[in-house]
């Protein structure tokens, strides 16, 4: 029976591997739970049962009358541990090599192990091992002695152990929905689009500053960074400096959390998310829900309402308590709702003194006040930065790279020109470059070059100019596109914007969305020249800069005089497609499946009445009425509004 011995020893071997690598994944955990720790003993010992069981089959061997029996269970053993042996790769491959792998690392180090299916499956391994387990070593006893009863005891009771602290934990599937409760925000998404955006090699001169170098060292608890320009370089500045520390500061000890402020999402950036959305970064972090934490949720999720601001502040106190120091990164201030920016400022300035906090802003004078015994630093953007930027965008362009080769000073004079006007804004730079892709020839090039405007008003006057005098149908299309990012009520992904211009081109009987009439994803940033960007991550397409919203916004009566008409008119006229006329779903599952078809459904369903601006024309109102009368698709659109609103978003 030595075959059969190898089999098994094979098996047990394989078993001591997955236990060994168990261990050093949650016994990598620092100040690790209670029961965490009991489980790492339980394995070890586990693994101490197999190593014996693996000297007794080398040393004894197999005995022929127990063949069968032990080939069976050591079968089902294989099988057993090939599944348990897949769920540790899982968990060895969370943390990659990557930066981003290392940010995300403590959130899914916390979430992925107790996912209720990996739990559910987990156990279930558990449960037919031990099975298959007293099977082969029941078998085994016909011809051991009392020793391998002993085992066969000890290895169940350890099987056992570990089976409880499964069990257990299977409570713990609550750390997902808890950590997803603390709040919608989602900063890491602007984080990740903003390091891809980011020129390598800019922006290195803020670390050597003595103002950020005292702050990284704790010797100023505060720094506020500041601009007056538009803060394109400000931004990138302040991702470089996340990622700074994420690198220099990996320690399991050390927390980091952070905020985008966006000025079209005043909705959804309430003070009480804000502040939830640190305390859900810190707890990734720290890798553990804290009993403050559990207890808000078992308190306030059942009834489906939210903490209090000064639960929420006091939670995240609890938790900066539990690092040796916090960073903590606020970028655009500015942008934050007037209405909840200084009660937030307040909240932070409340924080520990192991709290070190950098915010960066416009000059406004409530911010200026409230950090006026704050370390400061300006940030603007270096003309060797901007060069940069400006040489790395020109190799992007195939017509600027063949023109650059015919003339060899025309790179370095593009490069000049656009320094000289930009005046460390990475914006002017970048707006000045797509008026250059429409030059076709050099001497043209070189004439746009010495007219450049260096004021960012005049700059979108000659961008607005250039998207206008595009063939028709291309104009068309991005003055849609622009005028939909501008009113819309809240930021929109590709695909709502897709089927809105959809919905604009139909035919005045059409009532049917045909696929085939969706623009290209790319064309619709094409057309816009540089006006408009997709951030990869979140998938919205949103304006450039904040700047370039102020501007549409300023002179919307006059570039988009029909735009809120427009938008009423393309809503209605999408909750009235034939497919709607049947009523709402039944269920919450074909419900999602039709907003997943109707990529616009949930925008027009819970905006379409904040598009009512004045006197609507004849057309717009009969379509309103028609609706309004229409039970069928009234009762849809305000079953999706009310589905959407017991979610996120809208």
């Amino acid at each position: 029976m030595a075959e059969l011995a190898g089999t098994a020893v094979g098996a047990i071997s394989l078993g001591i591997q997955v236990c060994q690598g168990l261990v050093e994944y949650y016994g990598s955990w620092k100040d690790a739970p209670r029961d965490v720790a009991r489980m790492c003993q339980s394995i070890r010992s586990l693994e101490e049962r197999l190593n014996a069981v693996n000297t007794v089959v080398k040393n004894n061997g197999i005995a022929s009358q127990a063949g069968s029996g032990v080939q069976s269970g050591i079968d089902s053993c294989v099988a057993s541990i090939a599944e348990l042996q897949s769920q540790l790769i899982k968990v060895q491959e969370i943390s990659g090599p990557s930066i981003w792998s290392k940010v995300h690392g403590h959130g899914r180090r916390l979430l992925y192990p107790f996912r209720e299916s990996t739990l559910l499956k987990l156990n279930g391994i558990v449960a037919e091992m031990r099975e298959n387990l007293s099977f082969a070593l029941d078998v085994l006893q016909l011809q051991s002695t009392e020793s391998s009863t002993e085992q066969l005891e000890y290895v169940s009771t350890k099987v056992d152990s570990l089976s409880t602290f499964i069990l257990s934990r299977h409570d713990d599937q609550e750390s997902i929905a808890i950590v997803n409760w603390l709040s919608p925000l989602n900063f890491f998404v602007a984080q990740n689009d903003i390091l891809r955006r980011r020129q390598i090699g800019t922006g290195e001169w803020l670390f050597e500053t003595p103002e950020f170098e005292a702050w990284l060292a704790g010797r100023d608890r505060i720094l506020w960074c500041s601009g007056q320009r538009p803060l394109i370089a400000l931004t990138v500045a302040r991702s470089s400096i996340i990622n700074k520390i994420q690198i220099q500061q990996s320690s399991r000890d050390v927390g980091l959390a952070f905020a985008y402020c966006n000025y079209k999402e005043h909705d959804i950036q309430t003070l009480s998310n804000l502040i939830g959305s640190l305390v859900q970064q810190l707890v990734q972090c720290y890798g553990a829900i804290p009993d403050e934490v559990r207890v808000l949720y078992t308190q306030y999720n059942p009834r489906n309402i939210r903490p209090s601001e000064d639960e929420l502040s006091r939670a995240l106190l609890s938790l900066i308590s539990k690092f040796s120091h916090v960073y903590i990164v606020v970028d655009a201030l500015d942008e934050c709702n007037p209405k909840t920016r200084g009660k937030f400022i307040e909240k932070l300035h409340q924080l520990p003194t192991n709290l070190r906090l950098l915010c960066s802003s416009r000059h406004l004078g409530d911010i200026q006040e409230a950090f006026a015994d704050a370390s400061h630093l300006e940030i603007r953007a270096s003309d060797a930065d901007v060069a940069l930027y400006v040489q790395a965008q020109i190799l992007q362009v195939p017509k600027l790279v063949k023109f650059c080769k015919k003339a060899r000073d025309l790179q370095d004079t593009i490069v000049e020109k656009l320094v000289m006007k930009a005046k460390g804004m990475f914006l002017l730079a970048e707006l000045h470059l797509e008026s250059l892709k429409t030059k076709t020839d050099i001497k043209s090039l070189r004439k746009a070059l010495d007219v450049l405007p260096d004021k960012l008003e005049k700059t979108y006057d000659d961008a607005l100019e250039r998207i206008q005098r595009q063939p028709e149908d291309e104009s068309k299309l991005a003055m849609r596109v622009l005028s939909w990012i501008t009113h819309a009520v809240r930021p929109l992904k590709v695909e709502e914007i897709q089927h809105a211009i959809a919905i604009m081109n139909f035919d005045p009987d059409d009532t049917t969305l045909d696929e085939e009439g969706l623009p290209d994803e790319a064309e619709l940033i094409t057309v816009c020249g540089g006006s408009a960007v997709i951030d990869q991550d979140s998938g919205v397409i949103r304006l450039v800069h904040y700047t370039t919203q102020d501007y549409f916004e300023r002179h919307r009566s006059k570039i988009f005089p029909t735009a809120q008409a427009d938008i009423l008119c393309a809503c209605i006229r999408y909750l009235s497609l034939d497919s709607f006329k049947n009523g709402p779903c039944e269920t919450n599952s074909d419900l999602r499946k039709r907003q997943a078809k109707f990529r616009l459904l949930g925008y027009a369903s819970c905006n379409w009445a904040n598009h009512v601006c004045g006197e609507l024309d004849d057309t717009v109102e009969e379509r309103a009425i028609q609706f309004l009368n229409e039970k069928s698709l009234l009762s849809n659109a305000t079953l999706v509004r009310l589905f959407v609103s017991s979610c996120v978003g809208g």
